[in-house]
């Protein structure tokens, strides 16, 4: 009878330890999401009951993956919790073995086992120092590894790599004295559990021999039913099943507390900090991007990246929030739509000199608030190489694009025209002077010059360059350097004599129009985003060029197509140019020939024309694939300004 009150003591200490168990592990879940709680309490009852007919301790993957395929961060991040849970319970169990070799116990199993521990400890803190100092080529080759792997597995091996970084990394940000009282009272639980175990099987030995058997180098191989067989008694019939009630229980018990309605596991889950009804804390994000494509760019990005300098502000800046969607455009900065735990919002943010640009869009932003519609600036975080701001986000507000394609053409025409005139009346009216001869050589030497010897000196595009012709969608078209009248600068400079200076937005396409749903005043449907303020020869007109680079030249549909075929002289690709389009680009030439004179207007071609060009050395480092269609958007216009105004 003594000996059975030992078993359900033995039984009832060995449940509260894989209950603390839960808790701890709870803790790393818990930085980065919550945790379902019937989900944590099934994947350790089930993974360890696999433990007792499987060798290795192989019920972890089932535990693995069941909670991952529950977790927001996925399967990759719940193994790494576990690897990390695992590491902690080596370090302890090294301890107790080191502890029985300090008291005595004088059994060959003990000093083998001090040896493994030992050993594995110096495995595990060697590996974390040469993954200290070689990071970025352990980086590139858990990358290698994952490539050879289809896209699904490979993004979560990237996601298990990146959440074991992170895990570890995040360990100060745990509440370490919970952690380690919790650690303590387990181990304290578990080792009262096998001494009682101990004192009801009778076995030689007693509490020594259990540890050994369990936690022994020779026992790692083999299941938890065998380990138990070695036990003297167990091996008999009345043996086995002290064995099975011991290790079985607990496991039922973990599995019984899922089936329990809410109201007996709702006071559990806030005594063990997992109740699902407490009032959320601000997680840190293991991954921001929701997008898994977007998942992938950046964990290839950082896995590939040898700066880490910006991949650890990218974290920094991002932990607390959701990217729902990428919208990066043509440019070296990143627009995100966000969330956290209050709002929606865009972000932009941009890395290395590409952030002294976004800092210059940034101030413009804030010096004409008022002056015309633009977007809202929440909150900003610049520095060192580093700038990043949040926009206000509109529930009723549409890309002009999308805005333009879906309500009546005469609604969409009305706020296009009334953003021109507010342009025109306001913003075209501050700073307003004459150009000066310096700004217009140094626009044609930069933006005309310069660019022209990117393109001509392009590999992608060498076979182009070199035809008098080339077939664009089967029409025959000249060639660029067949029309090189249009970009020599006293030619230029005569087309542009005409122009004046003033406050300009500078990147006035379609996409960064945003519309909003206000039938009443065109004048308040509509605010204006992302300028551009690298311009030099900051004329209106340019802004009306960066108008027709949308609606003559069709920009936001090539971004659309994908696929792109080049053969000899010829390149074909998809062009779905709407009728929409069409219909604008005659309201807007009409605008344009009321407000300025016919000089005036050519210059604005002119400017298009120009915009092309500076698009063309973006695309040919950035998006080589599609280079050579937008290298024929460029001939497309530069024929009809040819014919046109040759």
């Amino acid at each position: 009878m003594i000996k059975w009150i030992f078993l359900v003591g033995a039984v009832l200490m060995l449940l509260l330890g894989h209950y603390l168990r839960i808790l701890r592990w709870e803790k790393f879940i818990n930085l980065y999401e919550r945790p379902p709680i019937s989900a944590m309490f099934r994947s350790l009852s089930l993974g360890y009951a696999l433990n007792l007919i499987l060798p290795v301790r192989a019920g972890d993957i089932f535990r693995t993956a069941y909670l991952g395929r529950r977790l927001r961060n996925g399967m990759g991040f719940s193994l790494a919790t576990i690897i990390l849970d695992r590491f902690m319970d080596i370090v302890a169990v090294a301890v107790i073995f080191l502890i029985l070799h300090t008291l005595g116990v004088t059994k060959a199993a003990i000093t083998g086992s001090v040896m493994l521990y030992e050993i594995a400890a110096i495995v595990i803190g060697t590996g974390l120092i040469v993954c200290k100092l070689f990071s970025p080529q352990i980086k590139q080759t858990a990358a290698a590894v994952c490539a050879f792997f289809n896209d699904t597995i490979r993004l979560e091996g990237l996601k298990f790599f990146w959440s074991l970084i992170n895990a570890f990394r995040d360990l100060n940000k745990i509440d370490v004295a919970k952690v380690s009282v919790i650690t303590v009272v387990m181990w304290a639980a578990y080792l009262s559990s096998y001494g009682l175990f101990a004192l009801a099987i009778s076995g030689p030995g007693g509490f020594s021999t259990v540890f050994i058997t369990l936690f022994s180098g020779s026992s790692l191989g083999m299941t938890a039913l065998g380990s138990m067989k070695k036990l003297g008694k167990s091996t008999t019939p009345i043996g086995m099943v002290e064995s099975l009630i011991y290790t079985l229980t607990p496991v039922f018990a973990l599995y019984v507390v899922t089936l329990f309605p809410d109201v007996f596991r709702k006071p559990m889950g806030r005594t063990a900090g997992l109740s699902n009804d407490v009032k959320e804390e601000n997680y840190l994000n293991i991954l921001p991007q929701v997008d898994p494509r977007d998942q992938m760019q950046f964990l290839e990005d950082y896995f590939s990246s040898s700066n880490r300098k910006f991949i650890d502000k990218f974290i920094e800046l991002n932990r607390g929030i959701s990217i729902l969607r990428d919208y990066s455009a043509g440019s070296n900065a990143t627009t995100m739509l966000c969330m956290d735990r209050e709002k929606t919002f865009y972000r932009k943010y941009a890395f290395g000199e590409a952030s002294e640009k976004l800092n210059e869009q940034l101030v413009w932003l804030e010096e004409h608030q008022g002056v015309i519609p633009i977007c809202d600036i929440l909150h900003k975080d610049c520095g060192n190489g580093w700038c990043c701001y949040d926009m206000a986000y509109v529930g009723n507000a549409y890309g002009m694009f999308q805005y333009m394609h879906s309500q009546p053409f005469e609604r969409s025409w009305s706020i296009l025209k009334s953003i021109l005139d507010t342009l025109c009346d306001h913003l075209y009216t501050l700073d307003r002077r004459k150009p000066d001869e310096n700004s217009m050589k140094q626009y044609f030497t930069e933006k005309v010059d310069r660019n022209m010897e990117k393109i001509q000196g392009s590999r992608i595009l060498t076979d182009f360059i070199r035809q008098e012709y080339i077939i664009i969608n089967g029409k025959k078209y000249k060639n660029l350097p067949e029309m090189d009248e249009l970009f020599d600068y006293e030619y230029l400079r005569n087309v542009f004599s005409n122009d004046n200076y003033s406050d300009i937005h500078g990147d006035l396409t379609i996409e960064n129009i945003i519309c909003l749903d206000n039938e009443r005043d065109p004048s308040k449907a509509y605010y204006i985003i992302d300028p551009n303020t690298g311009n030099i020869h900051n004329s209106s007109f340019l802004d009306f060029g960066k108008l027709l680079q949308s609606l003559h030249g069709g920009y936001e549909f090539m971004m659309m197509t994908k696929n792109v075929k080049v053969n000899g002289n010829r390149v074909d690709f998809l062009y779905t140019r709407s009728t929409i389009y069409d219909e604008m680009l005659e309201k807007v030439k009409g605008y344009l020939r009321e407000r300025f004179t016919e000089a005036g207007v050519r210059s604005i071609f002119h400017h298009e024309l120009i915009h092309w060009l500076r698009l063309m050395p973006y695309k040919l480092e950035n998006d080589k694939k599609r280079a050579a269609m937008f290298y024929a958007g460029l001939v497309m216009v530069a024929n009809d300004i040819e014919e046109w105004y040759g």
